[in-house]
């Protein structure tokens, strides 16, 4: 930097009222390059920009290629509710500096009017790992999109913010596996998961898109609909676990499995239905159509669970989910048979089958009391943790100071002697150090020691 720079830069500080918005005047001259000084001093300032003083003065932006351009668009979107720190952070971040998406994502980002929503466009242009895929642009004008679509049309759609993070993590997160699909998967996935009627719907249509057997299956795109389309969200759940199962994707049933599924009227049937799809050896079996038909013809749930345990019939690999069957049935002695299950590595499958005998109730409350007790001791854990979060951090300082025999205070910062002169103050002083070592030639390079003030 040479006299003259130093000058026209001290000029425009000054003009317009900038000299306080940065922090330390000394260390900013000092670190001030060739494209800091062209930017600043192009810089065409007007009222609509005050707001944003202390980021034109920042020195991270003030190194951006693009700076006079965001300059310009934040001037154009200077009516937008746009919370100037979130966009300070951005605009100063290397990663989104450097991105090749850097112009057209800002413009995304700034035009939204929904202040909510922009943060969530702004995360996924900060994403190192979105920026590096090929789905980016597709997912950034995507979500801009609907965003923009639910603003204009005054939408009240239920967890329409929670709709909107889902999808970026799914963006996200789908980008790290870098899985090659094909016939425009990503983008019906992301319809469906942005569209979704609730947030659990989404989540289960999500995890779906992001599951490896799911994506290299020939029946992920059918699968995804039937997700999508489900009444109800248990029913929605377990498709989404059946589109995920392994099993069920190698079998030849995996398509009517999914229909039988989608047509289940209550949850028990639901339950029945996916846990005969996902058993190898029932599907091997030739009785699979005929029992899975007679379950969802059948609407008095005692009569499924009498069914089931005629499926089941003692055989280990079907006790769990039998016995999952029951757990909110009125009967004391199932539920208390539900709790054994929870445990069953306690006892032997003639155990846990004796008691359905009423005569080993008692045995099974004794158990039942000695599984609540341990599990009220192992709440006692949960109570601290509770109790932490209702301290104030001075109280919860105290707390672990007794077990982690914390002694030391954060230290005071050391004020300097120079910190307690004004920033106009630190300038006037720069610009007379700096006029001592020019001579007749003023483009020679002032030495740092100018802006080091002592």
């Amino acid at each position: 930097m040479n006299i003259n720079e130093f000058e026209l830069v001290k000029e425009k500080l000054e003009k317009y009222n900038l000299v306080d918005e940065i922090e330390n005047i000394s260390k900013w001259f000092r670190r001030l390059k060739d494209k800091h000084i062209k930017n600043f001093l192009n810089l065409n300032y007007n009222d609509h920009l005050k707001k944003y003083n202390k980021l034109l003065v920042n020195i991270g932006f003030l190194n951006s290629n693009t700076y006079l351009d965001d300059v310009d668009l934040l001037e154009m979107y200077n009516d937008k509710d746009i919370d100037v720190d979130e966009i300070t952070n951005l605009l100063t971040d290397p990663v989104f500096i450097n991105s090749p998406y850097h112009n057209k994502d800002l413009d995304f980002i700034l035009d939204v009017d929904d202040k909510k929503t922009r943060k969530y466009l702004i995360e996924l242009a900060r994403s190192t790992i979105s920026i590096n895929s090929k789905y980016h642009e597709e997912d950034m004008r995507y979500l801009y999109s609907v965003i923009s679509v639910d603003t204009e049309q005054k939408r009240i759609k239920k967890d329409k913010y929670k709709l909107y993070e889902n999808f970026v993590d799914y963006a996200i997160k789908h980008s790290r596996l870098n899985i090659e699909v094909k016939d425009k998967i990503h983008e019906t996935d992301s319809f469906m998961i942005l569209g979704a009627k609730n947030i659990e719907m989404s989540d289960n249509l999500k995890e779906t898109a992001l599951n490896k057997y799911s994506l290299n299956s020939k029946y992920h795109k059918q699968d995804m609909g039937y997700i999508y389309n489900a009444e109800d969200n248990n029913i929605s759940e377990l498709l989404g676990k059946l589109a995920r199962n392994k099993v069920s994707l190698e079998s030849e049933y995996h398509t009517l499995s999914m229909d039988y599924l989608s047509r289940a009227k209550t949850h028990e049937q639901a339950l029945l239905v996916y846990y005969l799809s996902t058993n190898k050896t029932m599907l091997l079996s030739d009785k699979y159509n005929s029992i899975v038909c007679d379950i969802l013809n059948c609407s008095n749930t005692q009569v499924i669970h009498k069914l089931y345990y005629s499926i089941i019939n003692n055989n280990l690999e079907y006790i769990a989910p039998y016995i999952s069957l029951i757990i909110n049935s009125s009967n004391d002695k199932f539920n208390m048979l539900c709790d054994l299950a929870l445990h069953s590595d306690l006892f032997s499958h003639d155990m846990i089958v004796k008691f359905n005998n009423i005569k080993y109730f008692p045995a099974a409350q004794l158990y039942y009391k000695f599984f609540m007790k341990n599990m009220n001791y192992i709440g006692l854990t949960g109570l601290i943790f509770d109790k932490l979060n209702n301290l104030s951090d001075f109280e919860i300082y105290e707390f672990l100071s007794e077990y982690l025999n914390i002694d030391e205070k954060p230290k005071e910062e050391v004020i300097k002697e120079e910190d307690k002169l004004t920033n106009q103050e630190k300038l006037d002083l720069m610009y007379k150090n700096a006029l001592k070592y020019v001579d007749d030639n003023k483009c020679n390079e002032l030495p740092t020691k100018v802006f080091v003030i002592k």
